[in-house]
């Protein structure tokens, strides 16, 4: 039995985000609103509305009809959205298959942005503007995805992945007081690398943050970098890996929403994180407890099962872009312990999942 209990109906869904005020973006639909970073504006003295940050997935409108043929892909120029043609890589399975241009790059057929989405407390109100963060540079061509949101010395940090066909999968970073401008630091973790978060303050005067390099040769891990500026981490260093016998982790872990505190202890951090099962290819999110004192870094304890799992959403979870995956990149922490995790369900639409700081650590056994 979990320990959370979900809204009763979404939050956000495709049909909510309109893309016309995008350059291009009525040559594109939406399929998929999920993962989104999450800013609770009380914590930096800013009033007490809920920032989100959510991926938005588009497609072109132009269907394929002949898999042998040209296939329009979505790629972004200076945060205008355009229409690409290229060849299915794989025509004889082209719901798996990357589209290649003219000039030998590779791409997906669909993109993402992250729109903003301004939330009052409870969420039961809600003021969309759709360019949030819109893809750039070179290193965004393809896309930025899955934010995750931290107040972190007087500035709103918002770590996000980059991709493109030519810098790949990265680390993006950039800072914000106002959530409309954005000083973009762009990458701080090269390809491949990706559920990038910053712990929200430092550990004996140092900057942690927590990332998941990716590799041939090893499950990807959730690994922390150091450093003085947040924006020059230094390392990697293992932090924890996908446990031996834990068939819901087999496959990788990640971290989710930005760790927080336990009871208010300095140094002590509930860290939320999701696994995936090799053999069903399905997502639960767990909570590792860790202490970060004396110049020591320890895990006390880490879920043995998923404390958010597919039984959450077992009446719906058949529908949607990618039916197995229940994803968060971000919570809101209430002062009387209520844990209300912005999940993701199928990468299609976002729900609320509320628990308690006691009940997530009784979940751990501590």
């Amino acid at each position: 039995m979990g320990i959370f209990a979900r809204s009763k109906a979404p939050i956000l869904t495709p049909a909510d985000i309109d893309l016309s005020g995008i350059k291009g973006g009525n040559d594109a639909k939406v399929i998929g609103v999920c993962n989104a970073a999450v800013a609770d504006l009380r914590i930096s003295g800013q009033g007490d509305k809920i920032i989100l940050f959510p991926r938005v997935i588009i497609e072109p409108i132009k269907e394929v009809t002949d898999p042998c043929g040209p296939v329009p892909f979505c790629y972004w120029c200076q945060g205008e959205l355009k229409i690409g043609h290229g060849m299915f890589l794989k025509p004889k399975r082209p719901e798996q298959s990357l589209v290649i241009d003219n000039d030998g790059k590779k791409h997906q057929r669909h993109t993402s942005f992250l729109a903003k989405v301004t939330c009052s407390h409870d969420f039961s109100r809600k003021e969309i503007e759709v360019a949030g963060l819109l893809p750039q540079t070179e290193d965004e061509v393809s896309g930025v995805e899955d934010g995750r949101a931290v107040w972190f010395e007087d500035k709103w940090h918002l770590a996000y992945t980059a991709v493109s066909p030519t810098h790949g999968i990265c680390v993006a970073h950039a800072t914000t007081l106002d959530w409309q401008t954005f000083d973009r630091r762009n990458i701080i973790f090269a390809d491949p690398n990706k559920d990038a978060c910053l712990l929200p303050e430092r550990i004996n005067g140092e900057i942690i943050w927590f990332h998941r390099p990716s590799g041939e040769h090893a499950r990807p891990s959730i690994w922390l970098g150091f450093g003085q500026e947040p924006w020059r981490p230094s390392g990697p260093d293992l932090f924890v890996a996908p446990r031996p016998g834990m068939s819901w982790e087999q496959e990788r872990i990640g971290i989710s929403g930005p760790p927080f505190r336990a009871n208010g202890v300095a140094g002590e951090f509930i860290i939320p994180y999701h696994g995936r099962s090799k053999s069903h290819g399905t997502y639960g999110q767990g909570f590792i407890f860790a202490r970060f004192q004396n110049g020591e870094r320890k895990i006390v304890a880490q879920s043995k099962k998923p404390a958010l799992g597919m039984n959450l959403f077992r009446d719906v979870h058949k529908k949607g872009l990618v039916p197995r995956a229940n994803f968060s990149c971000g919570q809101v922490v209430e002062p009387d312990g209520r844990c209300i995790v912005i999940v993701s369900r199928a990468d299609t639409d976002l729900w609320l999942a509320e628990t308690t700081i006691p009940q997530i650590l009784k979940h751990l056994e501590v």
